[in-house]
């Protein structure tokens, strides 16, 4: 039985935030929580290993996101000239959630543990890995969100603030990375290569429905590149840079839609001072800032913007948080969001297709945005109806898509 959970602390600040989250609702639950901290490696290892020795090792979890504390860090092990990683010292069960495409993680794949189980936040990406990975135990969970003022700290009467506190029309939060840069991916590369990179992104572009691995492997076929499972895999990581150009892509094209029509959106994050925009004087720069303050601006703000990175079968925190927190998702689709968690009562829906239609127009045919353009109209300026919105969304998230709620569904899972 287990009886201890280790989590990583000091990385990346979205993780270390993820982890927390679920590490609260285990602790309520009975367990022992030790954070491994990042930034103090020497104090954090030695408290550890004696953590571990104390305990029979059934009763103790590594639990971390994207590999972190498995990318041979040389303060993850008691020997860094050999290199023994703790979990594999004391053959302690490891579960990973990760938070992208697999195929961003290859060479770690490759080195886990015997007591190893992996956590996909997309259908698909379960499926890549159990079609190139089968001995490797794996399964979808999707994320979640966090519902900021769930112990009524800020709001002694209300679960999150109504129209009448809310004064950002439409926020983002997130980052931006323009062509230009990703494009130096590609440097050193022969131009057969790089015709087929950019010719997937096109691909996807143009079929914004497709997958990553729909596209990649029909990239393959249409260049007649005869292959195995195992080859196709140890390649995989092609798929980053058409992965990462689409997602900005859109993300770019969403918010140009937004300021043509005439929006003001207000964004969180590095590098939207390099959008390409005709109407720049509509977006504002928040500058940058943590987790907690991201979900403090979506209690501000009437309408919260997300875009998909890849996951056609998934979900991104940015829709849960959203509707945790009183704030309207305005978002595209997903096979698992469509099913499962959206409706037109509770966000406003918006097709990728709608934005690649818009670009292809000049940016000049405003009749491609005149559904979108409704629909935000209706949610900014009739605050009962907008409400009423944030009600059903919240209703639907809270029962089922907090961490709480993953804490529990990972721990009878795998504890």
């Amino acid at each position: 039985m287990i009886k201890n959970i280790i989590t990583v602390c000091g990385g990346v600040e979205t993780l270390s935030f993820f982890a927390a989250e679920l590490a609260k609702e285990w602790e309520k639950r009975g367990y022992r929580i030790y954070k491994y901290d990042l930034r103090c490696p020497v104090t954090s290892i030695d408290s550890l290993c004696a953590l571990i020795k104390g305990a029979n090792k059934d009763e103790t979890v590594f639990f971390t996101f994207n590999f972190e504390g498995m990318q041979e860090e040389d303060n993850f092990c008691k020997n860094s000239a050999n290199y023994v990683p703790f979990y594999e010292e004391f053959n302690i069960k490891v579960i990973n959630m990760v938070v992208d495409h697999p195929a961003y993680y290859l060479k770690y794949i490759k080195k886990v543990p015997k007591n190893y189980h992996q956590i996909n936040i997309d259908k698909n990406h379960d499926a890549f890995m159990k079609r190139f990975c089968p001995d490797i135990s794996s399964c979808f969970i999707p994320s979640a969100g966090t519902f900021l003022n769930e112990n009524h700290d800020y709001l002694s009467d209300k679960d999150y603030p109504d129209s009448s506190k809310r004064n950002i029309d439409i926020l983002f939060v997130g980052n931006f990375t323009k062509k230009e840069i990703l494009d130096k991916k590609l440097e050193g590369l022969d131009d057969e290569y790089k015709a087929f990179y950019t010719g997937m992104y096109e691909d996807l572009f143009e079929n914004p429905e497709k997958t990553i691995d729909e596209a990649y492997l029909e990239a393959l076929k249409k260049n007649k590149v005869d292959a195995t499972d195992d080859e196709i895999y140890s390649a995989y990581n092609s798929v980053i840079y058409p992965d990462l150009r689409v997602r900005f892509c859109y993300r770019e094209l969403m918010i140009r839609a937004l300021t043509d029509l005439g929006y003001k959106v207000s964004v969180l994050g590095r590098g939207f001072d390099t959008l390409n925009l005709a109407h720049p004087e509509n977006i504002e720069s928040l500058g940058h800032g943590s987790s907690l303050y991201c979900l403090d601006l979506m209690n501000r703000a009437k309408i919260t913007l997300n875009v998909m990175p890849w996951f056609k079968n998934g979900a991104h925190d940015r829709v849960f948080n959203a509707m945790l927190n009183g704030s309207v998702s305005l978002t595209d689709g997903s096979v698992y969001l469509d099913d499962e968690v959206l409706c037109d009562d509770n966000c406003i829906k918006y097709d990728l297709k709608m934005l690649r239609d818009y670009k292809k127009s000049g940016f000049t045919d405003g009749t491609v945005l005149a559904l979108l353009k409704k629909k935000i109209d209706k949610v900014l300026n009739d605050n009962a109806y907008r409400d009423k919105m944030a009600l059903n969304a919240f209703a639907t998230a809270v029962l089922d898509h907090t961490w709480k709620m993953r804490a529990r569904e990972i721990e009878e899972r795998f504890f």
